[in-house]
């Protein structure tokens, strides 16, 4: 049997359904130098009899069995044990591709691409669409990869050395492509991305990340107790004060963005050429209130409002940290000019656990 390029690794469980589209999705790729492995994490269904069925119409279809693990990094790992291809494409059991994503993934590797991310659109249960890539969200940098999950799995293919040179996935608690693709970049690898919406997802509302709880917290101004803490977070959420916070927040975001696109690494997608900055900050002027979500914890010799902070491992908190109180100084200050009365003090810039 030849080697195909590409190995698409498909960790599954219990989807005997949903397996079939995702799976006929890869068959009716254009590009047809593949095998697609599909690894089921210990399926008590008939996914199995599925998959198997589809090897049987089509040889470049495996399946992979192993004991149930419930988290996908290790079935992603066994999968890559038994990958062929030089280039690794991954397709999570919901989503489906459209006929031309691998065409356009190979076209880009061979362009000189290692590390790709392509648009996306998500449907509901019903198959109705509900939202679609920006091409703004497609922009890539090393912080923005540090400070954001960017890129679901599905999106995303690579080099086959890159994943080995990383060290494989790891089970870090619903944030393991974030975590795998931040270790790639940390060892210098760079993502091209490209706005065609090649991968059909299924939108994940209740999937396993959204029901996590925040491991970490990111300290923002601190206090000598509780009380002035949480009359702070009281003050901090109120509308009162939501407009001068927001003009704070958005002129550090602007600051911020304006240096990474100036900086040499920033990367737009193919064929984009509109204003990140401008992009960015449309958006966040509609998101929540910079003082909305904020709690009370113990920090350093007194009382910390801190910020949750959603991400894999202490040392990626810690960074996330250190670069919130490098570049958000406008938004820090107005924190401490709204509870000024309060007697606030600047907070030591360190990472705070989360306390049950």
């Amino acid at each position: 049997m030849s080697v195909p390029r590409v190995s698409v690794i498909c960790p599954t469980y219990n989807r005997s359904t949903a397996i079939r589209d995702t799976i006929d999705s890869v068959l009716a790729q254009s590009f047809k130098d593949w095998e697609l492995l599909v690894v089921s994490d210990g399926s008590t269904d008939d996914t199995d009899d599925v998959v198997q069925a589809a090897a049987r119409r089509d040889r470049r279809v495996r399946l992979v069995r192993t004991s149930a693990h419930g988290d996908p990094s290790e079935p992603r790992n066994l999968g890559l044990g038994e990958a062929r291809g030089d280039v690794v494409a991954y397709l999570d059991h919901d989503d489906r591709y459209r006929t031309d994503h691998l065409e356009r993934v190979v076209a880009l590797i061979d362009a000189g691409a290692e590390l790709i991310a392509m648009g996306n659109v998500y449907r509901d249960l019903a198959g109705a669409v509900q939202a679609w890539s920006a091409d703004y969200t497609m922009c890539w940098h090393p912080e923005l990869q540090l400070l954001s999950a960017v890129f679901e799995t599905s999106r995303v293919s690579h080099r086959r050395e890159l994943v080995d040179e990383a060290g494989g996935w790891r089970e870090v608690l619903g944030f393991e492509d974030w975590d795998l693709w931040q270790r790639m970049a940390d060892q210098g690898h760079r993502f091209t991305t490209q706005n065609e919406r090649t991968v059909l997802m299924q939108a994940r509302q209740g999937s396993r990340r959204h029901s996590l709880r925040a491991r970490y917290r990111l300290p923002l101004v601190l206090f000598d107790d509780a009380e002035s803490a949480r009359h702070a977070v009281r003050l901090l959420a109120d509308r009162a004060h939501e407009a001068a916070l927001r003009r704070a927040a958005l002129a550090d975001m602007r600051d911020w963005l304006t240096r990474l696109v100036e900086s040499g690494e920033f990367v737009r997608p193919l064929g984009w050429d509109g204003d990140p900055v401008a992009e960015h900050l449309r958006f966040a002027a509609d998101t929540a209130a910079p003082g909305v979500g904020l709690v009370v914890t113990r920090h350093a010799d007194g009382f910390a409002v801190t910020q949750p902070l959603f991400c894999a491992t202490p040392e990626h908190a810690a960074r996330i940290v250190a670069v919130t109180h490098r570049d958000r100084t406008r938004l820090l200050a107005e924190f401490r000019a709204v509870t000024r009365h309060l007697g606030p003090r600047e907070v030591v810039p360190a990472l705070v656990p989360a306390t049950r």
